[in-house]
């Protein structure tokens, strides 16, 4: 059975009271003739409205998602980003997910091109539960060892942890005004 907002699978009818759900609200009327490989319209990614960040509890977030959620989310190891809670694309070890700093959800587009990391496009038929709740909380650590991987070309010691820190601090100055640091 399908409707213009979900698909129900044959679990549902076994007792299954959070079916998967597409990600785009009103997927069947907006995407019509979508033979599953269509990537989503810019309109209908969920990310939040200043492109760097949204209160988690006022959702500040253009509420394109039918599960709640931004669109893309984070690889905890390269830090690409992607349809969020699908594998990675490029490491294939873990999912995108959402990433959390403090009180605050991040932009994982914008991560990714601030680190010059690839950015994976959502396709409009993608679906997700919308109970999930799973996410990744930003840490200073794991980017460091991250940027570290990204400079792991530059032999002198001392370059390349200044390139390191220099990275890191651009990008903690960006998300300055949430208390990031």
């Amino acid at each position: 059975m399908s409707t213009d907002t979900h698909r129900t699978y044959e679990t549902y009818e076994k007792g299954n009271t959070h079916p998967m759900r597409y990600i785009v609200k009103n997927y069947c009327k907006k995407y019509p003739n979508d033979p599953g490989d269509q990537d989503i319209h810019e309109e209908d990614v969920a990310r939040p409205s200043n492109h760097r960040w949204a209160e988690r509890q006022k959702h500040d977030m253009k509420v394109t998602s039918t599960v709640g959620i931004p669109t893309y989310g984070t690889c905890s190891l390269c830090w690409n980003s992607g349809p969020a809670y699908k594998m990675c694309k490029k490491c294939g070890l873990v999912e995108y997910q959402v990433v959390v700093y403090d009180k605050y959800i991040l932009d994982s587009q914008t991560i990714a091109e601030l680190l010059g990391k690839q950015h994976e496009t959502a396709k409009a038929n993608r679906l997700q539960h919308w109970i999930r709740t799973e996410h990744m909380n930003w840490r200073s650590d794991l980017m460091q060892m991250m940027l570290e991987s990204k400079h792991k070309n530059i032999e002198d010691k001392e370059e390349k942890k200044k390139a390191v820190w220099e990275d890191y601090l651009t990008f903690i100055a960006f998300y300055k005004d949430i208390g990031m640091n």
